[in-house]
């Protein structure tokens, strides 16, 4: 991966001896959309770019120093004058210690449920990694409530 004053480069080595690469992918910093950090692989960067020929495009990159790319990458957006914003979400998930008596009384199973339906229904329509992970969280819920 190298990334320019205006563009991000993708590279693969052909020959590790001859120290020869071939361009596979490209696109300007200007096209990048949102960079997304998963916290139980930290070395996955999720990058959203606004390609005209291929809208909503991603692509998931195993990167070994995911926050000197990211700082970096960000370092080189602002000196573009992009505006950026971090967002972090807290995605908790609930341990066995943290369902009480109190907690089981109050948990409605019937919502639960028709939650993850509609999030099950959402997914087959629109395949999201978004809704996915909600409807995980909400699988775990039911999965404590149950023991």
């Amino acid at each position: 991966m190298v990334i320019s004053e205006l563009m991000f480069l993708l590279l693969e080595i052909e020959d590790k001896w001859s120290n020869k690469c071939t361009l596979v992918q490209y696109a300007t910093l200007h096209a990048l959309n949102k960079i997304e950090r998963d916290l139980d692989t930290p070395n996955k960067i999720t990058f959203y770019w606004n390609i005209p020929s291929n809208n909503n495009y991603n692509q998931e990159l195993y990167v070994e120093k995911a926050n000197y790319c990211i700082s970096h990458l960000l370092a080189r957006v602002r000196k573009l004058g992009i505006e950026t914003e971090r967002k972090v979400e807290n995605k908790h998930k609930l341990s066995k210690t943290e369902v009480t008596d109190e907690s089981l009384k109050t948990f409605n199973i019937e919502q639960t449920l028709a939650e993850i339906e509609e999030l099950e229904k959402k997914q087959a329509v629109n395949y999201s990694l978004e809704n996915l992970q909600l409807a995980l969280a909400k699988y775990q819920e039911v999965y404590l409530f149950m023991i």
